[in-house]
């Protein structure tokens, strides 16, 4: 089970201003706007992300620790040479550096047809968020969990709306849905 800010597929991704440490812009430019994803500590194993290099996030990567990310193959090789672990960014100008401790592979995050982009994962734990996506793998019929999983959320908090409960295959069924109906617009 893990958390995630945004899923996959969607567009509720985050955009964040990121500044590479020894990144050298070009003349005007101060930072790069990045899809950043705020996930829990088992995001990446629920969703069958591989971790490239390094590691993922950890229980211990509270808002007490030292600040971590992890990034995509894309944004280690646009701003580190391919290179990110133990290397670090920050979100503005005067924020806290934010050190890199794993790295993804490059994968779609908005559409399957999209081209490589930058992507950006930050521990949940350090930057809480309003809204939240539960996520849980399933075995067998993933309806059968509706229930536990409404009531496990009741229980840690029951003033916490539950605003849908649906597969990520319906997901996936209904945003090409709609990019199926907007290409077939523009033709």
């Amino acid at each position: 089970m893990a958390l995630t800010d945004s899923l996959p597929m969607t567009t509720g991704f985050n955009s964040r201003s990121v500044i590479p440490e020894g990144y050298q812009f070009p003349v005007g430019q101060e930072t790069a706007r990045i899809l950043t994803n705020y996930v829990s500590d088992q995001y990446f194993e629920t969703f069958a992300i591989p971790i490239l290099s390094g590691r993922g996030f950890m229980q211990s990567d509270r808002s007490d620790s030292s600040l971590v990310a992890v990034v995509n193959q894309e944004l280690a090789k646009r701003f580190f040479n391919g290179d990110a672990i133990g290397k670090r960014l920050r979100l503005d100008r005067n924020g806290p550096w934010i050190e890199i401790v794993g790295m993804t592979v490059t994968g779609n995050h908005i559409t399957a047809f999209e081209p490589p982009l930058n992507f950006l994962y930050l521990p949940v734990s350090q930057h809480p968020q309003q809204r939240m996506a539960l996520v849980a793998e399933s075995f067998g019929d993933p309806t059968d969990l509706a229930g536990s999983l409404r009531e496990t959320v009741r229980s840690l908090d029951p003033n916490v709306p539950i605003v849908e409960v649906r597969t990520m295959e319906n997901l996936f069924e209904q945003r090409a849905a709609k990019v199926g109906n907007m290409i077939i617009g523009i033709v």
